[in-house]
């Protein structure tokens, strides 16, 4: 062979090598992870000109796509509600030749703050859809781990795979959510009691507040200091810190609310801002709506509710409460808020202007501690003189009142129709709908009993001042492995996926 040739062969196979190279579909996912219903983008490269491509979640055909002239195509689709939380597969196949790729995406619902998945606190898992009221009378311990020997009084908060719970003895804890083993780099000695306390994680960070009169933040994945934090507040620190618009707001003991740029640490302009005048600030700020809510403690106690940005006071603001004890975090739904006092008071108002709503305020059996959930028409909460009660949230009638053994001052989370509460002895799941127990264990809360669940994803945490953090789950197994495929899920053969002819072309890029 010539030497032209031999170049000519060689252009020839590198010709094809780059056309195969070319035309091998490729698929990207934007997010990667997230709840049922979150809305998807699959897109993909490597097809034909013009061709048609299928897309479909697992074995559901669910869009169909033309590919462009340089072979790219993309779908947005919307993850189905009753997917269950593991790897489930997209797949992008082009009609014509059958060739195609595939990519999990991770079902996974953060419940990423206090009382819920952001800092409107309204106690509700939406997407819940593993445990159930005819499954969770079979919940049993699927681990447990320690956090230290004075445990904790706040709670936990679940993200990007990891539950995170701070404790007394000075210590954040971070565990993989399912196998409870300990993420490397936690805990993470913080120096300074974490009292009631809970994390709130976000941008890759988890922040918590200190009896060392400072917010401490660490990166989520490795635990290690975040620059610009932690950052020096005027007294110890209770409240719980919320995460929005960029920023993180606590209150602290000083009376006052606080505010900083979550990345760098510097204070926002305008705060922090006077809540009450002689009291302390236990609640963690409300941030709906570009506006942050939050009440004080003593005796001249008002919800207080200032712009989010500026600090400025919002007009119908403060609302006298009458009260000296405000201790509970607004719970907000819609365009109304929810919040209990002592003494035996569940106040109900409009985010917009501070009006009570009709029915509210109501008188409650006993002190209202722990904070209200809202869900499905109804205000859920939880007294002292040892009971738990469901109201309507237009008009205030009850709905239901039930009788616990001891005094109920965790802040409860419902999620597909059960309600998760704790008292200073055990942990609750009822039925939202009848308030009858549908399960109960031992969960001793010693002292304020300010602990409270969280559910996600089938597994359900609570953080004692035993000493421990528990993990519950059906059978005490992994949720997972109760599926097919387990974690990774089933990944479907291209073969076997049928199009579904009457689906219209969603859009061609």
């Amino acid at each position: 062979m010539t030497l032209v040739h031999r170049f000519v062969a060689a252009a020839f196979i590198l010709a094809l090598s780059i056309a195969a190279a070319v035309a091998a579909p490729a698929i990207t996912l934007a997010p990667k992870a997230g709840p049922p219903t979150t809305v998807l983008e699959v897109s993909g490269t490597g097809f034909g000109a013009n061709a048609a491509v299928d897309v479909y979640f697992d074995t559901a055909h669910l869009c169909l796509a033309f590919a462009n002239g340089a072979g790219a195509a993309s779908c947005t689709i919307t993850v189905p509600k009753d997917a269950q939380p593991q790897a489930h597969w997209l797949s992008m196949l082009q009609r014509n030749t059958g060739t195609g790729a595939q990519k999990p995406f991770t079902v996974r619902t953060d419940m990423a703050q206090f009382h819920g998945r952001n800092a409107a606190h309204n106690g509700v898992n939406p997407f819940e859809n593993t445990l159930n009221v005819n499954n969770v009378g079979d919940l049993d311990t699927l681990w447990s781990r320690p956090v230290g020997p004075l445990g904790t009084n706040g709670g936990a908060v679940v993200a990007g795979g990891k539950v995170y719970v701070g404790g007394v003895d000075g210590k954040l804890y971070a565990f993989n959510n399912v196998t409870g083993a300990p993420v490397a780099g936690f805990p993470v000695n913080v120096a300074a009691a974490i009292d009631v306390s809970t994390p709130a994680v976000g941008g890759g960070r988890v922040f918590v507040g200190g009896n060392d009169s400072k917010l401490h933040a660490y990166n989520a994945a490795t635990g290690a200091a975040v620059a610009g934090f932690p950052v020096t507040l005027g007294a110890i620190v209770q409240s719980t810190p919320s995460l929005a618009l960029g920023n993180v707001y606590v209150g602290c003991n000083d009376g006052k609310l606080y505010a900083f740029n979550a990345t760098t640490g510097v204070p926002v302009p305008g705060f922090p801002v006077i809540v009450t005048v002689g009291g302390v600030v236990y609640a963690s700020p409300t941030v709906v709506n570009g506006k942050v809510y939050i009440g004080g403690a003593n005796a001249f106690s008002a919800l207080q509710a200032f712009d989010a940005l500026t600090g400025a006071t919002v007009p119908g603001f403060p609302i006298n409460t009458g009260s000296n004890q405000f201790n509970t975090t607004v719970a907000a739904s819609g365009a109304t808020g929810f919040f209990g006092q002592d003494p035996f008071t569940l106040l109900g108002f409009r985010l917009a202007n501070g009006v009570f709503t009709p029915g509210f305020p109501l008188t409650t059996p006993g002190a209202i501690f722990g904070s209200p959930a809202i869900a499905g028409g109804k205000v859920y909460v939880g007294w002292d003189n040892s009971g738990f009660s469901a109201y309507s949230t237009t008009g205030g009638s009850p709905v239901w009142t039930r009788t616990l053994e001891s005094n109920a001052r965790g802040s409860p989370m419902v999620a597909n129709g059960v309600i998760y509460t704790s008292t200073t002895n055990r942990l609750y799941a009822l039925s939202a709908a009848t308030g009858g127990t549908l399960w109960s264990a031992d969960a001793t809360s010693i002292g304020i009993g300010f602990n409270s669940p969280v559910v996600a994803d089938g597994i359900v945490y609570y953080a004692s001042a035993d000493g421990n953090l528990y993990a519950f789950s059906v059978h005490g197994q992994a949720p997972a492995s109760r599926m097919a495929g387990g974690a990774l899920g089933v990944v479907p053969a291209l073969s076997a996926l049928k199009p579904d002819y009457s689906l219209k072309a969603q859009r061609k890029p």
